[in-house]
């Protein structure tokens, strides 16, 4: 993710608003109003249905983000439920004898499906870098809420249970399936957009939206991972499942993680009472780490080394319970990027509190306030559970400058690749700009925006201020 002249700033922008808008009206926005030099994009094109048909967008994120509306009005509407095709006709013969098949193309592809080469072309004639992202481990991989794995293929618990339901739809990165389906996917998109200067891997780790997610993964074709590493699997993961049923059940001792002042000393205490944990950890981490290498090899042979990997995952203290470790995850990528999508974090906390409220319900102010503490990194605490929620459009965030610079300053300093800063969009004018002059700062002028969905007129106007104003 090399910088461009004297900084680096890239936007996500999904193909429905190039067929809603025209790929010249959003580089003009985006390129010649913001100064952009990244774009990204996905290889799908998509069509509007009928509300309760397909998907809406925005995502509703398993109901916690169903407040949310587009600021920039897609197809005339500010919420919109939508259907996806590929905007390209798949190679059937990459994907014979494998256990996923790509999505068909169908007469969405063959009428618009033109519209994101057509947008690759038109931003590379204008100097701009082009990332395509897909999704690392959701077949077909082409957009978040659409597809997901077998119920094989599925991240388990450590009694053998199947996650519940989640934000994301990951398989397993142990999954065989997926691989499979993944190495014919990059060289079909290869082949496809051969502009394209980078393959972006959104979720390439165990996104830690949900408490149970923390406690995956033992789907059976992990043993061999951790075999790998030198761990027995099945004590692993009985001891994991008997750590995990004390935690629902309320029967975990109190091992003064109360006095904890920060995540480190929180997982220290926890590892101290429960050693299996460092083991679970690790295991994660090699599960992340190894994908990531299968992942540059695809690219490398589909490409012939022409085109960047770039990895993009949850920020500390997330990260090292995703498995998004920088250090090893940069010896096989060519940049990291650090997600600061600041709404999401109260709901994964109101998520973590429900899990251990019930258990200890005259701890509730405690936990929030702990919870808070741990994983926000903000000037104050949250009074009460309760009080996690999801910020209604018009709600700031309240995530400070500091926080963000103390999430990002020691994944810099992990990385030997360039690793980006990535900033929302969602929410009001001022709180936006706040955010992304924080991340912007931060990461030294080498951060990117998401989405586009989320950026009126208006917020672009405001962002392109805090740009010029600082080159």
């Amino acid at each position: 993710m090399a910088v461009v002249g004297k900084y680096t700033l890239g936007v996500t922008v999904m193909p429905e608003y190039v067929q809603s808008e025209g790929a010249e009206a959003v580089l003009d926005r985006l390129v010649g109003g913001l100064g952009a030099n990244q774009l990204t994009t996905s290889p799908y094109v998509a069509a509007q249905t009928q509300p309760g048909e397909g998907l809406r967008e925005p995502p509703a994120d398993a109901g916690a983000g169903a407040v949310r509306i587009l600021d920039r009005p897609l197809w005339g509407a500010n919420a919109v439920f939508m259907r996806a095709s590929p905007s390209f006709v798949p190679d059937d013969r990459l994907y014979a004898n494998i256990g996923y098949a790509p999505q068909p193309a169908d007469d969405l592809t063959r009428r618009e499906g033109h519209l994101v080469g057509d947008f690759v072309s038109l931003a590379k004639k204008r100097g701009v870098e082009v990332y395509l992202q897909i999704m690392a481990a959701i077949p077909p991989c082409l957009r978040v809420q659409f597809g997901g794995p077998s119920a094989t293929d599925e991240p388990m618990l450590p009694d053998g249970r199947i996650l519940p339901q989640r934000v994301d739809k990951n398989a397993s990165l142990a999954a065989r399936g997926v691989r499979d389906y993944m190495r014919a996917l990059i060289v079909d998109l290869s082949r496809h957009y051969p502009d394209v200067d980078a393959f972006k891997f959104d979720w390439p780790e165990y996104p830690p939206y949900h408490f149970l997610a923390l406690f995956a993964d033992y789907n059976p074709q992990v043993r061999p991972y951790a075999v790998a590493l030198g761990l027995d699997f099945d004590p692993l993961a009985e001891a994991m499942s008997g750590l995990l049923e004390k935690i629902l059940g309320g029967n975990l001792p109190d091992l003064g993680l109360g006095g904890a002042t920060d995540f480190d000393e929180a997982l220290a205490k926890l590892t101290h009472y429960c050693p299996a944990v460092a083991d679970h950890l690790a295991l994660r981490t090699h599960l992340v780490e190894r994908y990531a290498a299968f992942l540059r090899q695809c690219v490398d042979e589909a490409s012939g080394g022409t085109k960047k990997v770039i990895l993009q995952g949850f920020p500390t203290p997330w990260d090292q319970l995703s498995g998004f470790a920088v250090k090893p995850l940069s010896r096989h990528a060519h940049g990291l990027a650090v997600k600061f999508y600041t709404m999401h974090w109260p709901m994964m906390l109101a998520n973590y509190a429900s899990h251990l409220v019930p258990a200890t319900p005259d701890q509730d102010m405690a936990i929030a306030a702990k919870l808070s503490q741990l994983f926000l990194a903000r000037s104050r605490g949250y009074e009460k559970t309760g009080d996690f929620i999801y910020p209604e459009p018009g709600q700031g965030h309240g995530i400070t400058a500091a926080s963000i610079a103390t999430k990002l300053a020691p994944m810099q300093a992990a990385a030997t690749v360039p690793i980006a800063g990535i900033s929302h969009a969602y929410g009001p004018i001022s709180d936006v700009v706040d955010r992304f002059k924080a991340v912007w700062d931060a990461s030294g002028r080498h951060a990117e925006i998401n989405r586009y969905c989320y950026m009126s007129d208006a917020k672009i106007d405001a962002l392109a201020a805090v740009v010029s104003g600082s080159i």
